[in-house]
């Protein structure tokens, strides 16, 4: 039986030089409802921006007092600024988004109602991947998710369960009380750091939870979808994966070079299904070569940190 009555949220939002394309997320953020027992406050970690994000931000901080603070953290990195709003954070939950996100009305409100309702550490919810342009013929939404926040695991709540479940900074929630007990965010320079932080909380014994009324829109800008960023997200994306398999002591999984049997396999089978793919579903051929790319990430790590 719950204890605990978790009332206010704190709503980290890291950004670096978005000053255009923020207003949209402070936007969604202000048209907020929550019920009137809830409260909630927004924390805008400026990583170090050159452009107008500073400005922006207290224009949102006039029309709406006491919800908007800026904080400044000159050390970049997506961990550093996440460490900082949490360092701030006063409210009993704190929840993550990014600068290119819409978030749902009602999803402070659901996170909260959450909270109170399960027992649990930390929770992540449905994120909408929202693209601007037509999608080449090499990307297909549905299987690359990583670098777009493509994340539905369906329209039921459910807890502990990592195989259905994917979790991204650009939707996530845990409690105070969390922090406190399984630490911050862990220092990664690239990708992963959301995903270190959640494989850390669980085999301490967090508890995680789905919810897919809690729902944030992530924007795809053209820019993104680009080979070569796809391709740098996966790498960095598998130096995370590769300081998980670091911090759960490598000297016990069966390895070459340092690097476990399975990370081979797996890079063999994908690169073959990149060839058998790549004339006839050009979409899933594409899909495989991510996974190489990840694999080699994971290699890049390990290697460079023996």
């Amino acid at each position: 039986m719950k204890t605990n009555v978790y009332k206010k949220l704190s709503i980290i939002l890291p950004t670096f030089n978005s000053g255009g394309k923020v207003i949209n997320t402070l936007k969604s953020l202000a048209e907020q409802v929550l019920d009137q027992v809830y409260a909630y406050e927004v924390l805008v970690i400026d990583n170090n921006s050159s452009d107008d994000t500073k400005a922006v931000v207290e224009n949102f901080m006039k029309i709406y007092p006491g919800i908007f603070h800026y904080h400044f953290q000159p050390e970049q990195g997506r961990g550093n600024a996440v460490n900082k709003g949490i360092e701030q954070a006063r409210g009993e939950v704190m929840a993550i988004t990014d600068d290119d996100c819409v978030i749902d009305s009602h999803w402070a409100n659901n996170i909260l109602d959450t909270f109170n309702s399960k027992n649990i550490d930390l929770l992540t919810g449905k994120i909408i991947a929202v693209f601007q342009e037509k999608l080449p013929q090499w990307l297909d939404p549905n299987l690359i998710h990583g670098p777009f926040c493509n994340i539905n695991a369906g329209d039921v709540y459910f807890e502990n369960d990592e195989k259905k479940l994917s979790f991204a900074g650009a939707n996530m929630a845990f409690t105070k009380e969390g922090v406190a007990k399984y630490g911050n965010f862990t220092l990664l320079f690239g990708r992963g750091e959301d995903v270190v932080f959640f494989d850390r909380w669980v085999k301490a014994g967090a508890r995680f939870g789905y919810a897919p009324n809690a729902i944030v829109n992530h924007i795809n800008y053209p820019n993104r979808v680009t080979k070569d960023y796809v391709k740098k997200w996966y790498f960095l994306a598998g130096t995370g994966q590769g300081l998980t398999l670091k911090n759960s002591g490598l000297n016990k999984i069966r390895s070459f070079w340092g690097v476990p049997f399975w990370i081979y396999k797996k890079m063999i089978v994908h690169g073959l299904n990149v060839v058998r793919f790549y004339l006839t579903q050009p979409a899933r051929s594409y899909f495989h070569r991510t996974k190489v790319y990840h694999c080699a990430g994971t290699f890049s790590y390990i290697w460079g940190n023996e």
